[in-house]
């Protein structure tokens, strides 16, 4: 097939080709080998098949590159390569307090059990979640009115038995149709749990007293989940016929999360008094949401998979801020992941500390009936128990190097305000125009993802985009500018370079400003500058040089967040007018 061109393999170009071939080589007419002759109809088929054929070829050798590869099965294997795991996905997990309510007519003596992984499920999320004590079981006293802290999990605990024929290397694939939690998988064998390490060569010689007793946990290339054991020199062997018990969290992901902490818990299990008797839970606990959860995800995008595969750690630890911005990339609940660390100041106690600033994804603490106006400053970054959810997460991970220290950082919060001057067609209305300018201004502000400005050209071109607005005008006040005013001074930092030391010393410098207007949060253009370390958020709760007060969330007749002047309306009939004679005048002086 020497004479068919390689840049022409669609069946019907293969058939001329084949046509042409066939009149030249054996003189025939073109008529002899049409679709209504045997013969032709024979090429038909013939270059259909090969059509086929080289499109299998070329799909095939698309799959072989992880950049052009489209298959999430062929994306996750080659990974594996790479050295990098598939995420399988994460459980939510937080905490409730619970205690005794005073009735206590259910109980029969003095104390009720609630043993470890007791269900229960959260009617706002519709799924299931299950106690994850520290213990077999808790026991609450009647006597003791105290709130006691139970820590939690979402997903179901399953488990598949499999049997060990003895050989080194065994690996057992687990029937998944969902997903699991990609960090907690446990593994026993005839009853012993064994260790769960990230290499074989994390494994110990099998020395005959269980320190080589280890196994892998990896994502299978349909992201489910293998198991791997030790050949005898990296890692025991499980003896013939011994039996292997795999357990595994069978997770619902981002969808166990809950964004408030006003949700409903039901006990699907019940708990058990002095007596021995079952007792239900919801008639007997008084239960507050002390730690909503968090933290759930589902499985790795293959588009993600491609993106950070090579940036993976082939040493499986948390070894530098990539492999932590890399890690905690999978998690859905943050819009921005920075981690550095900071070297060369004069603070040399934070050398060795990898910082981590993470934004929430404000989107997922939204009720059906806000929208970005609404929420309170404290969304807007995490609080203490999410910092505590993230630094357990990196615990469970088990790839944090042992000498290393992490930091989470808040970012600063600036807050300002935004004027909107609009010139409206009569016909408008203005309670409309106000509507669809909070909508679309929430909707913006909810989906930025810019860390340098807030540029003022995008809310002008937003405004100008709505029905009845002719034209707009809009700027901002920043709360720290405003401040300077009411001060009277501000503070000006320069770095001293200490190139003995190879340091860098901050000096902070007070200055009077007198009527100097610093612009303060503002770039050459009226911008909003953004910091480094800074998240600037439209919201009030403050007040300017003047005095005037913003209300924190936008409220009719006061000033706030939000702010939208009509300085006058025009005449639809007469605008339109007036332009074509603007028009007219431009093309008559450009002729």
């Amino acid at each position: 097939m020497g004479f068919f061109s390689k840049t022409r393999l669609k069946a019907s170009d293969l058939m001329q080709q084949a046509v042409a071939y066939l009149v030249s080589k054996y003189d025939q007419a073109a008529s002899v080998f049409t679709a209504a002759s045997p013969f032709g109809q024979l090429l038909v088929v013939m270059a259909n098949m090969a059509e086929l054929v080289f499109t299998y070829i070329t799909h095939t050798a698309e799959e072989l590159n992880i950049e052009t590869a489209q298959n999430a099965e062929t994306i996750h294997g080659l990974s594996r390569l790479t050295g990098h795991d598939p995420w399988r996905g994460s459980s939510a997990y937080g905490a409730i307090r619970v205690k005794l309510n005073t009735n206590t007519n259910y109980i029969d003596g003095k104390y009720v059990i609630i043993n470890n992984f007791t269900r229960f499920y959260i009617s706002e999320t519709g799924v299931s979640y299950f106690l994850n004590l520290n213990s077999d079981y808790v026991k609450l006293q009647v006597d003791n009115s105290e709130f006691i802290t139970l820590n939690f999990m979402q997903g179901e605990i399953e488990s598949q038995t499999f049997q060990s024929d003895g050989s080194p290397l065994q690996t057992f694939n687990p029937i998944i149709q969902s997903m699991t939690d990609h960090n907690n998988v446990a593994v026993t064998v005839n009853g012993e749990e064994w260790t769960k390490v990230d290499s074989l060569y994390d494994m110990p010689a099998d020395d005959g007293f269980g320190s080589g007793n280890c196994f892998m946990a990896k994502s299978s290339v349909n992201v489910g989940l293998t198991i791997m054991f030790g050949n005898g020199d990296f890692g025991a062997i499980p003896p013939n016929g011994s039996t292997i018990v795999i357990s595994y969290i069978k997770t619902n992901g981002s969808a166990g999360n809950t964004a408030f902490k006003d949700v409903t818990f039901n006990f699907t299990d019940s708990g058990i008094d002095e007596s021995g008797a079952e007792i239900n839970l919801n008639d007997i606990l008084i239960i507050e949401n002390y730690i909503p959860a968090s933290l759930g995800s589902d499985y790795e995008n293959p588009d993600f998979t491609k993106m950070i595969a090579p940036r993976t750690s082939k040493s499986f630890v948390l070894a530098n801020p990539d492999n932590y911005v890399t890690y905690l990339q999978k998690y859905t609940q943050f819009t921005h992941i920075h981690a550095w660390v900071e070297k060369n100041d004069a603070n040399i106690q934070d050398d060795g500390v990898v910082k981590l600033r993470l934004l929430p994804n404000i989107k997922k603490k939204l009720s059906p009936n806000q929208d970005y106006f609404d929420l309170p400053l404290s969304e807007f970054v995490l609080n203490t128990d999410e910092i505590k959810s993230v630094g357990r997460a990196l615990y469970d991970s088990g790839q944090m190097l042992v000498n290393t220290d992490v930091e989470i950082v808040n970012p600063t919060l600036s807050r300002f305000v935004i004027n909107v001057i609009i010139r409206y067609f009569d016909s408008a209305n203005q309670i409309s125009i106000r509507t669809d300018i909070r909508n679309i201004f929430s909707k913006y502000f909810l989906n930025i993802n810019r860390t340098d400005i807030i540029p003022l050209s995008d809310l002008i071109s937003l405004v100008e985009g709505i029905v009845g607005v002719d034209t707009c005008d809009i700027f901002f006040i920043t709360e720290k500018n405003e401040q300077v005013f009411q001060d009277g001074y501000t503070y000006i930092t320069t770095k001293t370079d200490n190139r003995n030391q190879e340091i860098s010393v901050k000096n902070v410098i007070k200055r009077n400003i007198g009527d100097e207007d610093p612009r303060l949060g503002f770039d050459d253009f009226g911008n909003i500058l953004i910091e480094n370390d800074e998240l600037c958020i439209p919201k009030g709760g403050w007040k300017d040089r003047y005095g005037n007060y913003f209300t924190p969330n936008p409220e009719i007749g006061k000033l706030g967040p939000l702010n939208i002047f009509f300085i006058n309306s025009v005449d639809p009939s007469s605008y339109n007018q007036n332009l074509q004679a603007r028009l007219n005048k431009l093309l008559k002086e450009n002729n």
